[in-house]
């Protein structure tokens, strides 16, 4: 069974994921393969699916859906087996919304903030909707007082530049 890890690890690098997805996929193959205690090559599609409706009864479904991620991948791409999990589905993750701060919220935050070039970052932060990446990158241009706005630029997610106000004039 470490030679089925082992080809799938080389597997995974190969389609050049990323460090933790290869951690967690093989670390759920590993599980599975433990579970059965034989050869994934001599499993059936029911034991396959027997496993997974076990997990559904134990784990969220989120953690299932990562487990289903790493047998598909163990059985397509490392064993080339695909017509033992092409009626395995992954299961529907419910999507939750963010929570909302009140304005009374929002203004106590603020206002914890002593510094005002972190209370400016912040502000800039929580008005344009950022990523706490995105406000990380920020990059600001001397200011004009006559026009009391900056350009800021922030490349987290790419090469843009927003003009923002410094003024509540503006």
């Amino acid at each position: 069974m470490a030679n089925v890890l082992d080809r799938m690890r080389d597997d995974l690098a190969l389609k050049n994921l990323a460090e933790g997805t290869i951690k967690h996929y093989l670390r759920y193959a590993s599980a599975f393969l433990a579970h059965h205690k034989q050869s994934p090559s001599k499993l059936k599609e029911k034991d396959i699916r027997k496993y997974v409706l076990n997990l559904a009864q134990q784990h969220p479904p989120a953690t299932v859906k990562l487990h289903v991620a790493a047998i598909h991948f163990l059985y397509e791409k490392t064993l080339r087996r695909p017509n033992l999990v092409r009626n395995l589905y992954f299961p529907k993750v419910p999507y939750r919304l963010p929570d909302i701060l009140s304005r009374e919220e929002v203004y106590s935050l603020l206002n914890a903030v002593s510094s005002p070039m972190y209370r400016a970052v912040l502000m800039t932060a929580y008005g344009a909707g950022m990523r706490i990446s995105e406000a990380c990158s920020l990059l600001t241009s001397p200011t004009s007082t006559a026009s009391a706005a900056s350009s800021t630029s922030a490349t987290a997610s790419g090469p843009a530049t927003a003009m923002l106000c410094s003024a509540p004039s503006c």
